[in-house]
């Protein structure tokens, strides 16, 4: 498990969740990203505007520290934004990254793993902060989540 990258995106997570901006990225953990202003043959992001929606993966993607260490954006042809790591894509990118398996990752990263309301906007953004951080302190996801 690389903690610092983990910690890393924490920090970046809350930072967005403490942002007093009314024009802001928006935090979905339902998808990677979308570039609203993205079409075929168009720049891929390489950073975060309200014009981004994105998860915390979509998040991490957009950092400049992780772009330096080999993550990612790739953007289809609607504008849908996912990982690139390594020659790995979409969850295989996640966890060659972040070196975790795919029950972490998606304990992590994934909608269903969070309660109802807890997946969306600053609500969303300091619950995914606060699980990256209990995750690295105990050293893992808790036992009884569901091992794939």
């Amino acid at each position: 498990m690389r903690k610092k990258w983990l910690l890393e995106l924490a920090d970046e997570l809350e930072k967005l969740a403490s942002t007093k901006r009314k024009k802001m990225p928006k935090f979905d953990l339902e998808f990677w990203g979308q570039q609203r202003s993205t079409k075929i043959g168009k720049k891929v992001p390489t950073k975060l505007s309200c014009a981004t929606a994105a998860c915390a993966v979509g998040t991490a993607m957009l950092l400049p520290s992780f772009q330096k260490q080999g993550l990612k954006c790739s953007v289809g042809p609607e504008g849908d934004m996912y990982p690139i790591y390594k020659g790995y894509g979409g969850w295989g990118a996640v966890e060659k990254f972040f070196l975790i398996d795919n029950t972490d990752a998606i304990y992590l990263f994934e909608s269903g793993s969070y309660p109802p309301g807890y997946t969306k906007g600053k609500r969303g953004l300091r619950a995914v902060a606060a699980r990256i951080r209990e995750f690295v302190k105990a050293g893992g996801a808790p036992n009884n989540f569901l091992r794939f």
